[in-house]
């Protein structure tokens, strides 16, 4: 999986997923989740939740496609991919997983972390900076694979935690699992290549920390990735309505107890 990007017809796959034919227009079944653009891992690809991952889009290169960065953060090759990602919803992303887990089938486990705060067996983090109360969360073994059906999705259950934010009109919702690949890559033990298709952007940068960026029209995106000390990565997705700096200030929250 060390191989350079092939611009024709391109199409991500994570660990086996099946397509999602996101031209159809079905309310009452969860067919994918929206994120803002596309991961690809060079190496063991695996389902990320947003995305990232609880993602499974079939992305087109065309040859307009540029990089718009290229670059290595401990080790794992990040590459941005300028391209409009042309499809569209009629749920906002928060409803569609709120929806996914009222299905039982979709939650192996589910933990208490006031109780157990190490079930899951990964760090993870809170937010601590906040104006938008949490409403709900699910942590446990999901299956994150949002898929066309139950017959076509890869069912894998990943220790993950989903924190659903709501007020009024303004949602934001997060998810949390651990990166083996990433931490595999970060401990040298093997090579990975990350591509994020749509209009990525790197907004924050450190030793521990990585923090991109995507927008559209009606939901905003942060993948963040953060090195604990002993070497482990935990992937974070944000993603919500409210403005830029709104999510911005909100992945802080996040970062606050990060050393």
């Amino acid at each position: 999986m060390n191989k350079k990007s092939k611009f024709e017809d391109l199409t991500v796959k994570l660990n086996a997923v099946y397509e999602v034919d996101i031209s159809e227009k079905v309310m009452t079944k969860i067919e994918e989740i929206r994120v803002r653009g596309n991961i690809k891992r060079k190496q063991n690809p695996r389902s990320i939740l947003l995305l990232s991952s609880i993602i499974v889009l079939l992305v087109s290169i065309s040859a307009g496609a540029t990089y718009a960065f290229s670059n290595k953060w401990n080790g794992i090759t990040i590459s941005l991919i300028e391209q409009n990602n042309e499809y569209s919803n009629q749920m906002n992303s928060m409803d569609r997983m709120s929806q996914w887990l009222e299905n039982p089938k979709n939650i192996e486990k589910e933990y208490n972390l006031v109780v157990d705060k190490e079930a899951l067996g990964f760090e993870f983090v809170t937010n601590k900076k906040t104006n938008i109360s949490l409403i709900n969360r699910v942590a446990g073994h999901i299956n994150l694979n949002i898929s066309e059906s139950e017959e076509k999705g890869d069912i894998k259950f990943t220790p993950a935690i989903v924190d659903f934010y709501n007020h009024q009109q303004q949602w934001v919702m997060v998810i949390q699992s651990n990166n083996s690949d990433a931490t595999k890559a970060v401990r040298g033990e093997s090579e990975l290549s990350n591509e994020f298709v749509g209009n990525w952007r790197e907004i924050k940068k450190t030793d521990n920390i990585l923090a991109l960026y995507s927008e559209d029209d009606n939901e905003k995106n942060i993948n963040l990735s953060i090195m604990n000390s002993d070497k482990t990565v935990t992937d974070i997705q944000i993603i919500g309505n409210i403005n830029k700096e709104e999510m911005i200030e909100f992945m802080e929250g996040y970062l606050a107890e990060v050393n």
